[in-house]
């Protein structure tokens, strides 16, 4: 049992040693005795933060995707992250390095560099927590339009995709094995590499569109209740139009959660005019997406029922904690 941060030592050995250098943005990264990070960055610049919180077996590449991911969203480009873990006091610094590794290694797929951040231990947590500031760069004014009633709503990829992933890595292997096929777990194998939006971002910068946004907190009713007040507008979800992954399904109802409720990070949702050219492209570029719903202007949220969608409902991957 321990407090406090890590030893100079332990953080160079777990830490500040594992940490890589590849944009040019970066003139000072992470080290010891460094209080800040020096960028140089021109023209627009972003700016995200976001903890992972939940239990899942790799925190540190969940973190730099969730970032990253808002910095997508806002059509822009990650270029450095700062890292705080905060571990329990019955932990240890072997679990602190490999949440970093895990961290670089999605970082330097990324080419984003980690370049400083806090790691400590401290009684006021029951299980890691890592938390993620992500500084990014506008990279192009896109062709963005106020969506308008008759707009559609269009979703990459699956909902739930993080939910699985969470739900997965605190199952026992017999466990797993016993609820989901061969074919369902080789999927699952690879589902990490959907969490990233980057490829979506980078397709609609051709594209013209409306509004978009990252699917995180409060799953794919969560994001579209987001995105319709933030812009002052409302929409018909057509809920069984929204595709969910068998495997997901299963893991979903071991642990009575609605998939369309719970975290998804890895799918986008976006409004457009003219929905079939976007989703062609989508898919020629191996992204699966579809039309969910329609923009209208009553600012209300329709299911596919004709009941209101409720604005304050939590999400549905803390009924596990």
């Amino acid at each position: 049992m321990r407090s406090g941060k890590l030893s100079d030592i332990e953080l160079n050995e777990n830490v500040l040693s594992l940490l890589g250098k590849r944009r040019k943005e970066v003139l000072v990264g992470a080290g010891i005795g460094l209080d800040c990070a020096v960028l140089k960055i021109d023209g627009e610049i972003l700016i995200t933060s976001d903890p992972i919180t939940a239990k899942c077996r790799e925190p540190g590449s969940l973190a730099i995707d969730i970032n990253a991911n808002d910095i997508y969203a806002s059509l822009g480009e990650p270029i450095a992250a700062e890292i705080i873990i905060l571990a329990p006091v019955s932990s240890n610094t072997s679990v602190i390095k490999s949440i970093m590794e895990d961290a670089e290694r999605r970082a330097s797929e990324l080419n984003i560099d980690i370049v400083g951040g806090h790691t400590e231990f401290t009684d006021a947590v029951s299980r890691e927590i890592v938390l993620v500031t992500m500084v990014g760069k506008k990279t192009k004014n896109s062709n963005f339009k106020k969506p308008k009633a008759g707009d559609s709503i269009i979703m990459t990829k699956y909902a739930a995709i993080e939910t699985s992933l969470i739900l997965a890595g605190i199952m026992a292997f017999d466990e797993l094995n016993f609820l989901l096929t061969t074919e369902e777990l080789n999927i699952l194998g690879n589902l990490s590499e959907m969490l990233s939006i980057k490829k979506e971002a980078q397709i609609l910068l051709n594209s013209e569109v409306g509004a978009v946004h990252d699917v995180t907190e409060g799953g794919i009713f969560g994001a579209v209740r987001e995105m319709c007040r933030g812009g002052g507008f409302g929409c018909i979800i057509e809920e069984n139009n929204i595709p969910v992954l068998p495997l997901t399904k299963k893991l979903c109802a071991k642990f009575n959660i609605n998939p369309l409720k719970s975290v998804s990070s890895g799918s986008m949702i976006l409004t457009a005019s003219e929905p079939e050219r976007i989703i062609k492209t989508f898919k020629r570029k191996g992204v699966p997406a579809c039309v969910i719903g329609k923009i209208t202007d009553n600012r209300k949220i329709i299911g596919a029922g004709g009941e209101e969608i409720i604005d304050s409902e939590k999400d549905e991957i803390y009924k596990i904690n």
